[in-house]
């Protein structure tokens, strides 16, 4: 029998970006508890693929996406043996499109999400924002739940209790920079933390990484906001490393090793 609560990892879209020319994928976490899923980010959903807006023919296209209906959050949902309607909360890193497409395939779920990004992607400003923030994604009318003021300290890390009992911790962890309202999640087992990066940092937790391809470059970091919490989260990862697992939504080497475990 099961022991709950448990963690699933999902490889809800393979990614083969023409630059920079690293494979990857979009991560998603579920959490599976007595009480129903939660669900962490969606990446593209069925309606993407099916009906695509112009902004996501673009995305595909430059991330060489096979377009796999499997790989959605929904179908990988239904492989594990569930039904869309059992996942009852979706927490959200940030709303950009490769994190927000399968919304529409769970309109049931609350969708918890840090009250900055939400005004952000409402009223979207910039020359990238029709390509960031995709309206169709939320015209459903999610059941949106809008978490604003810090409740507690995780680990030195403002955060902000989601959902919990006595077996299981849901946190937003406000990490500003990639969006004005990233935020990283950070879901408990038991005694054991996932840290849920989003596009917060690269994966730096993973020397393999850089072995391979080679360390990103600092202009990079800079242009995609990820530069701005590197240094607190490498040291959160050197002190706490035995206690929380790392995880950027682009990471298919340590997915892989996950999936192992």
């Amino acid at each position: 029998m099961t022991v709950l609560p448990r963690i699933h990892h999902l490889n809800c879209g393979t990614l083969k970006p023409i630059f920079p020319h690293v494979p990857g994928i979009c991560y998603c976490a579920l959490l599976e508890t007595q009480n129903g899923l939660i669900l962490v980010d969606t990446a593209l959903g069925t309606r993407d693929y099916l009906r695509p807006t112009l902004p996501v023919r673009g995305f595909t296209a430059a991330n060489r996406m096979p377009c796999d209906l499997e790989e959605t959050a929904v179908r990988r949902v239904q492989q594990l043996g569930f039904a869309p309607r059992d996942v009852q909360h979706i927490v959200m890193t940030h709303l950009h499109i490769d994190h927000t497409g399968g919304l529409p395939d769970f309109p049931d779920a609350q969708v918890h999400i840090h009250q900055p990004e939400y005004a952000t992607a409402m009223h979207p400003r910039g020359p990238l924002a029709w390509v960031e923030y995709i309206p169709a994604h939320w015209a459903h009318g999610p059941h949106w739940t809008l978490h604003s003021e810090a409740t507690g300290i995780w680990f030195g890390f403002e955060s902000i209790r989601v959902l919990s009992d006595e077996s299981y911790e849901v946190l937003l962890i406000p990490l500003p920079g990639h969006t004005p309202g990233h935020c990283g999640v950070a879901l408990r087992a038991y005694d054991r933390w996932l840290f849920v990066l989003g596009d917060a940092a690269p994966p730096f937790y993973n020397p393999e990484w850089e072995q391979r391809y080679g360390p990103p470059p600092p202009w990079l970091l800079r242009f995609v906001g990820a530069d701005r919490h590197l240094p607190r989260l490498q040291t959160l990862w050197r002190e706490q490393g035995d206690q929380v697992q790392f995880m950027f939504s682009h990471d298919v080497l340590t997915f892989d090793e996950l999936q192992k475990t």
